[in-house]
């Protein structure tokens, strides 16, 4: 009945099982994405036993939507304080059941706030191949943090982001906001939350889960599925890519399509530390221009095959644009036609934007005719002879 709606996570460490499966049949995360999400949370003594049990009540909000399995989502967990401590990595639970299971017992830590130390902790332990991370999966930290941190996060942050890991921040109480902000993934809006006590974690959980799922989605486009079952669980994945028609804003991304069916092409575009743009072309065409590219940069391009929601693994590559202005103000007209006015117009360009033009006009100088007269002698001895 109703009284097993949201609030019976609240009983998730007295009714573990029957609690915890009841509630979750309703709420799911409808994706076949490969994700790998890795929860940092803040254990230190300024939460408090009762308000870390509201923690564990809203990690099982969080976690319990997705599919938990070695070839969908795969959630791992780190707590910190003073020193960051690994509770389960990436490839621990392969059920969702024995996830929910150890976040029920989920211990509380104790010490200082550190999230510097924190973040940098999770990139070079459990974003790692050798504790379940997947290659092709899509890789989002989420941190949950109830103070300002004593170390900087700035930098920590960026790696994790330069990486490609895509970083949620949720604050409560004495968070500070512009550390979430330096934390989180842009657009903020979506991926920073701040609320002003552990009771509120829950009215969040459900606007956090929609978009933590979209993120493990990825940007795809939520059209009907074809009628035909996929063998491999996705279409087959382009070939050869190969760049050209490089310019300072854009270049061209061509691709051999592979052998079996496809219904577009889903062609992704990102720096090494920015968020991923995305367009689409029908499946018919294996070339696309990327375009309102930053000069002198270099993009990572991914090419999915798609059907449907189901998508191939990625053909990657890169392609670096060319670099706009330069130090030269000096250059030399060839060709021109003597005793001619000329019109020159130099304008300055800024991706496909144009400043107004400087004008000058100047006239060639006139062609003239030099002879020269040349009167050679031949001498013998003091003997000249007749020019």
């Amino acid at each position: 009945g109703r009284k097993w709606n949201i609030k019976c996570f609240y009983c998730l460490l007295v009714k573990r099982k029957i609690c915890v499966f009841f509630c979750l049949g309703n709420v799911v995360c409808k994706t076949k994405a490969r994700a790998d999400i890795v929860l940092l949370i803040d254990g230190s003594w300024s939460i408090g036993r009762l308000n870390f049990k509201t923690i564990r009540s809203f990690i099982s909000r969080m976690v319990g939507v997705f599919d938990i399995s070695p070839d969908r989502v795969q959630i791992g967990l780190a707590q910190y304080s003073g020193d960051p401590k690994t509770e389960w990595h990436l490839n621990a639970h392969r059920t969702r059941a024995s996830l929910l299971e150890a976040v029920a017992n989920l211990p509380y830590k104790g010490g200082n706030t550190l999230t510097g130390l924190a973040l940098n902790y999770i990139l070079q332990n459990n974003f790692k191949e050798n504790v379940g991370m997947r290659p092709n999966a899509r890789k989002i930290g989420v941190l949950v943090t109830d103070g300002k941190s004593q170390d900087d996060i700035i930098a920590n942050s960026q790696n994790l982001r330069d990486q490609g890991i895509e970083l949620y921040a949720i604050g409560v109480k004495n968070a500070d906001e512009n550390e979430l902000r330096s934390i989180a993934s842009d657009p903020e809006e979506i991926h920073m939350y701040n609320v002003a006590d552990f009771s509120f974690l829950l009215d969040i959980v459900d606007d956090l889960t929609d978009n933590l799922c979209n993120s493990v989605k990825g940007p795809v486009d939520l059209t009907p599925s074809l009628p035909f079952s996929l063998i491999g669980g996705g279409p087959d994945a382009p070939t050869d890519l190969v760049t050209s028609e490089v310019t300072h804003y854009s270049f061209r991304a061509s691709w051999t399509g592979p052998e079996g069916p496809v219904e577009k092409y889903r062609v992704e575009y990102m720096t090494l530390s920015g968020r991923p743009q995305q367009m689409f072309v029908d499946g018919s065409v294996t070339t696309a221009v990327l375009p309102n590219l930053n000069p002198l940069t270099e993009y990572l391009v991914n090419v999915y095959s798609v059907i449907g929601e189901e998508s191939s693994d990625p053909l990657k590559g890169t392609e670096t644009t060319c670099e706009v202005g330069g130090d030269t103000t000096d250059v030399q007209l060839l060709q021109l036609i003597p005793n001619t006015a000329y019109t020159l117009s130099i304008l300055a360009l800024h991706g496909q934007s144009a400043s107004d033009p400087l004008t000058e006009q100047g006239v060639t100088c006139t062609y003239r005719t030099v002879l020269f007269y040349i009167q050679m002698h031949v001498v013998i001895n003091v003997l000249r002879s007749v020019p």
